[in-house]
């Protein structure tokens, strides 16, 4: 028997599926989704079973060692790793990495077995441990005499492969049979734990002294053993929803939903109709045959309200998984998701690659939202990836949003998507739209952010103990500083874009690779004493805030403010509680939020996202200004308020108007004209190169020489990205625009092959800055 694997090098020259034999004493036992360990150019490497095979002519080497009894991976889960790798042209290796947790990766701890102990000086020795030494117990000295060593035959270098992480491990304590007198507070231990088994931290944080939990144990009423430790994130949000009586639309929406095949179906309703309870019910549904339910939602700020509302309807432990978990937890979250303790999982994008072996739905929550595509390699695009695994194991993929995408409309029409409508809100409130004309309106003489109408109908809801959400899509003080003198603008010297000023620090960042420098009123360039802020973020709108409400209780949340591990929960918890008057943010405060008292929502700069180099600009900014309006959701009269200096914009009106049909037909008008989705497919492809007129250069010759052949291909560019230099490469791309039947995977193949030597190439099939 042969055994086909990917082995765990992302060195494009070797990115291919290679064959091994598999030895006799292995035989029955090798099964795909695997991880053994084999010998790759003389080294210990880890790989991956895809394939099984009775025979093959190139394998030449067997299979070490297997790391596992049973498969790390489940078929549904490789089908995945499969389309990705397909999709974003990136090495085996990368596209395994975005689905197996970090713990179960591959960690090589290298070490030198001794032949002659008497060869070695007296003060390796002590490094020596059951006969080996490992390298990293050395520090530079020593091993540069390790490694002469090695060079005279005396020491040989060997690795071992092992996990990243592994299973924890606590004390617990359980109670025996016991005939003994016990104190007060000793019996109260003992009636806790009763039948069961409590770990001994638990019971430490629940205020039992560790002391008396000892003395139990010493006496032989408690007994002590290590018992295996999940750890996992819990959520502290409470929502408290009354289950409700379905409306008409609910219930047919729920009928046609078919629980045991394959379809795809979009549930399309505006803020507050009743979209949660059709998703309960129907898993509800799914969940009384035995099956598991992933639900995804587009942000980590989203999590918390979602399992709110499942441990309130449903006795089963809901499962948290995100990008921001560490280690342990991720691997703890897999490890429990595969052994089908979990029913219920709820996640951003990430929570897809979870082993659920009897998935039987699947929900994405906010289905809109750009954050469900993945930007970095491998790019992806979660609903195409929930497609392929409804399809593999035959059951719904149920999508929501108030604002579905131009293209997922169009596919209704088309009847790819199944098209669920909710009409109108359950408790129909009454809103107030209302544009401001920055060019017109009169501002306060020390403040240029906020418009008079604003800032009174803020100071309104402050008296009547009401709570007020600010959007502002820009963290920072300012977007750049710039130089009134000279005119010169801070840039990034990796990525060359302005570098945005955060006056909390007094820094100067790049919000693409980090770097950052300290602010100065002086120019680098003439000298000057004019460097000054352009523009408002955050920062400074929450400096503004202070200013204008002083006695307001203001809460601003940010990319910068919840970097701390559950900073999102907490935050969300406290202004649900009313110890906060005002949320500022970015487009995280915009998104499914249910706050009852909320009666005024604002946009500040709305054109700053109507004016992002992306042909998906006009779409972004409909659906997160209608995802803020969407906040006010109380019985009491809403107000939203949006200020811009492009007030006839017909995004803008189409929203002050609240004529969803106004923004369909003119984007889609648009698409249609300038060959964008849904009507023609979009690739990027990026070559970065070190040398800047050549990488410009051969992209023109591909352009001019290669695909202007081909009839059923426009092509753009040339061009710079937005982010020229990256990593001392400079970045290019071309466009290509193609119908959507056409498979132009043939020539990104072609391009990918014939180009990798020189140049990082990037395929993306989910373009937005273009």
């Amino acid at each position: 028997m042969y055994a086909q694997v990917i082995v765990d090098i992302s060195s494009k020259h070797l990115n291919q599926i290679y064959d091994y034999k598999i030895p006799f004493y292995l035989e029955g036992s090798i099964k795909i989704g695997m991880r053994v360990v084999v010998d790759f150019n003389h080294q210990k490497r880890l790989a991956y079973i895809i394939n099984l095979m009775k025979t093959s002519k190139v394998a030449t080497k067997e299979i070490l060692y297997t790391l596992e009894d049973e498969p790390t991976l489940i078929t549904s889960q490789l089908k995945l790793i499969k389309y990705i790798q397909e999709t974003s042209f990136s090495s085996y290796n990368e596209a395994f990495e975005v689905v197996v947790p970090n713990a179960l990766q591959a960690a090589y701890e290298h070490y030198v077995t001794i032949r002659d102990l008497d060869l070695v000086s007296k003060h390796l020795r002590h490094y020596v441990k059951e006969g080996v030494i490992w390298l990293d117990d050395l520090n530079s000295e020593d091993y540069k005499e390790v490694k002469n060593l090695i060079h005279k035959g005396i020491l040989t270098k060997e690795v071992e492969v092992v996990n990243k992480g592994g299973i924890k491990f606590l004390p617990a304590v359980f109670l025996n049979d016991f005939d003994c007198r016990l104190t007060s507070k000793q019996t109260e231990i003992v009636k806790r734990i009763g039948r069961e088994t409590f770990f001994v931290k638990d019971l430490v944080k629940e205020g039992y002294s560790k002391r008396i939990i000892h003395t139990l144990v010493s006496k032989g009423v408690l007994g002590l053993k290590d018992i295996e430790y999940y750890q996992q994130e819990i959520s502290h949000y409470e929502s408290h929803e009354d289950v409700i009586t379905l409306t008409n639309e609910q219930s047919l929406a729920i009928k046609q939903i078919d629980i045991n095949k394959y379809k795809r179906y979009l549930l399309f309703g505006p803020p507050a109709s009743g979209k949660t309870e059709v998703y309960l019910r129907v898993i509800e549904k799914v969940m009384n045959i035995g099956k598991q339910v992933l639900i995804l939602v587009p942000e980590i700020a989203l999590i918390y309200q979602m399992t709110s509302r499942l441990k309130e309807r449903f006795a089963e432990e809901v499962l948290i998984y995100h990008s921001n978990l560490n280690t342990q937890e991720k691997y703890d979250a897999y490890r429990k998701t595969k052994d089908g303790k979990i029913k219920l999982v709820v996640g951003t994008r990430s929570a897809l690659f979870l082993p659920l072996n009897r998935l039987g739905l699947i929900v994405i929550d906010e289905v809109h939202d750009t954050s469900y595509i993945q930007k970095q390699m491998p790019f992806y695009d979660t609903k195409e990836l929930s497609y392929r695994l409804g399809e593999h194991y035959n059951i719904p993929v149920l999508m929501g949003s108030a604002t579905p995408t131009i293209s997922m409309i169009y596919e209704t029409d088309l009847e790819m998507i199944k098209l669920l409508t909710l009409s109108k809100p359950i408790f129909e409130n009454k809103i107030g739209i209302k544009l401001i004309d920055m060019k017109k309106t009169p501002t306060l003489k020390d403040d240029f952010i906020f418009s008079v109408d604003l800032i009174t109908s803020i100071k309104q809801r402050l008296i009547q103990n009401e709570q007020v959400i600010l959007l502002v899509n820009r963290r920072g003080y300012a977007p750049f500083v710039m130089c009134r003198t000279c005119g010169n603008v801070p840039t990034c010297p990796t990525c060359g874009v302005n570098l945005v000023y955060h006056k909390e620090h007094n820094l100067l960042l790049c919000h693409h690779c980090g770097y950052k420098e300290s602010y100065s009123e002086i120019c680098k360039v003439c000298k000057s004493k004019q460097v000054l802020p352009v523009g408002f973020g955050t920062e400074q709108a929450l400096e503004s805030l202070n200013k204008l409400f002083p006695f307001a209780k203001v809460l601003r949340m940010d990319l910068d403010t919840t970097k701390r591990k559950g900073a999102y929960d907490k935050m969300l918890t406290e202004f649900k509680k009313g110890n906060y008057d005002i949320l500022l943010g970015t487009q995280m405060v915009s998104k499914g939020h249910h706050f009852e008292n909320v009666t005024l929502v604002g946009v500040l700069l709305a054109e700053q996202m109507i004016n992002l180099n992306s042909y998906l600009s006009n779409e972004t900014t409909y659906n997160i200004i209608k995802q803020h309006i969407g906040r006010l959701r109380g019985v009491k009269q809403g107000d939203a308020i949006v200020q811009t200096y492009n007030p006839n914009h017909f995004v803008l009106k189409s929203l002050e108007t609240n004529n969803f049909e106004l923004y369909y037909m003119q984007e889609l008008n648009n698409r249609k004209i300038l060959k964008y989705m849904p009507y023609n497919q979009v690739i990027k492809v990026t070559f970065k190169g070190l040398d800047e007129n050549k990488t410009v250069n051969t992209l023109t010759r591909i352009k001019n020489n290669i695909i202007a052949k081909n009839s059923q291909i426009e092509i753009l560019g040339p061009t710079p990205d937005y982010i020229l230099m990256d990593k001392d490469r400079y970045n290019y791309s071309i466009l290509l625009k193609t119908l959507r039947h056409f498979d132009p995977s043939y020539l990104m193949n072609y391009l990918d092959k014939r180009f990798y030597k020189d140049y990082l190439i990037v395929i993306d099939y989910y373009p937005d800055m273009v």
